[in-house]
């Protein structure tokens, strides 16, 4: 059910991106980028408030997560990779309203359909991250049943495990090891 979903959500987003067009698809991935820097500026101060206001349920015994978590410090792990998930959506919202207003130039007759292959393979890739982000933090929640179903899960196994690029750059950035 996970892998139709993400599927979808992926097919999807190539269509918006061939409708966009690769100039306002640009624009959009370029906001990704943007909310990724913001949320890794200000993650931390949050991940701190978090720890004080909202408690991590814990990881019980015979519960394994889908991320490998020998040696590391599993509630604050969880709370950066919340913090930065909830920065980088608020700060995405908030560009993406600001890039809407570039949606008028999507229809440029130039180069019609490199225009919109490439457009829709940058949507894919804006929509990858979304995905890689939003899937860790489903991944550090101790909920057997989300375990199950994500362990399930071919794709969701392929974005967590084997996504190295941004495994490289988030996971020195969120993982916090004893």
């Amino acid at each position: 059910m996970i892998d139709l979903f993400i599927l979808i959500t992926l097919i999807a987003s190539a269509i918006v991106g061939m409708r966009r067009g690769l100039l306002v698809q640009s624009i959009h991935l370029v906001g990704v980028i943007a909310a990724l820097i913001v949320a890794g500026v200000f993650y931390r101060p949050l991940a701190k408030s978090f720890e004080m206001l909202i408690p991590y349920p814990g990881v019980s015994g015979g519960m394994a997560l889908i991320i490998p978590t020998e040696g590391m410090d599993i509630d604050r792990t969880f709370y950066r990779i919340f913090a930065y998930v909830l920065i980088f959506i608020v700060a995405k919202v908030v560009i993406q309203v600001i890039a809407s207003a570039f949606n008028k130039y999507a229809y440029l007759p130039l180069f019609k359909n490199w225009n919109r292959i490439i457009g829709a393979l940058l949507a894919m890739i804006e929509v990858y991250i979304v995905l890689y982000m939003v899937l860790n933090v489903l991944a550090m929640l101790p909920l057997q049943s989300m375990i199950d179903r994500l362990d399930g899960s071919l794709f969701v196994s392929f974005i967590v495990n084997h996504s190295p690029i941004f495994s490289m750059i988030f996971e020195n950035m969120w993982y916090l090891y004893i």
